[in-house]
């Protein structure tokens, strides 16, 4: 059983939410998904209905994962860099705390077809601080939409099914083949 605690990019706006990124990864894994991902939301900043990560992070706990997908997100950039730290912490300490042998596997935030600004990079710093901190897996992606407006939608922001396909390929790549193993 797999969770996954995102955005809008998580959940597939856009697109049928078999076609994003968490389905794709737990499709090649042969894992059962929720996916929790809600449009807007992120660790500080709340969604389209009013909820953050701690919503989802508060619902996976009833759902006992064995896997944890979870994804910074473009819409943290403009939180205060200290508070996002501390929630990032904060949320991921919850779930390690909870569930000692999950796997948990963190996604730095995925960007559109334009440049990523600075404020990116400190979301992904305090992100990858905070899953080190919980012994869970990181999963560096870089920026592998950047440039390629065929692989997003017409917003410039959110993958279309080429793009999400990119993205899980990206993701897959870089799992540690025994980082995986129950």
């Amino acid at each position: 059983m797999a969770v996954a605690i995102g955005d809008s990019i998580a959940f597939g706006k856009g697109i049928r939410q078999d076609q994003a990124w968490p389905s794709l990864v737990a499709k090649t894994h042969k894992w059962q998904l929720t996916d929790l991902a809600v449009s807007g939301s992120g660790f500080l900043h709340p969604g389209w209905n009013g909820t953050t990560f701690q919503q989802q992070v508060d619902q996976a706990v009833k759902l006992k994962p064995d896997y944890i997908l979870i994804a910074a997100t473009r819409n943290d950039r403009l939180e205060d860099p200290t508070a996002l730290a501390q929630k990032s912490t904060e949320l991921l300490g919850t779930l390690r705390s909870t569930f000692p042998h999950a796997h948990i596997i963190g996604v730095t935030a995925v960007w559109g077809a334009d440049q990523p600004p600075q404020t990116i990079t400190m979301v992904d710093d305090a992100f990858t601080a905070a899953i080190h901190d919980v012994d869970g897996t990181l999963v560096d992606i870089g920026f592998p939409l950047v440039g390629h407006a065929e692989w997003v939608q017409p917003d410039g922001i959110h993958p279309n099914p080429t793009g999400q396909e990119i993205v899980a390929k990206a993701i897959e790549a870089k799992l540690a083949p025994n980082a995986l193993a129950l």
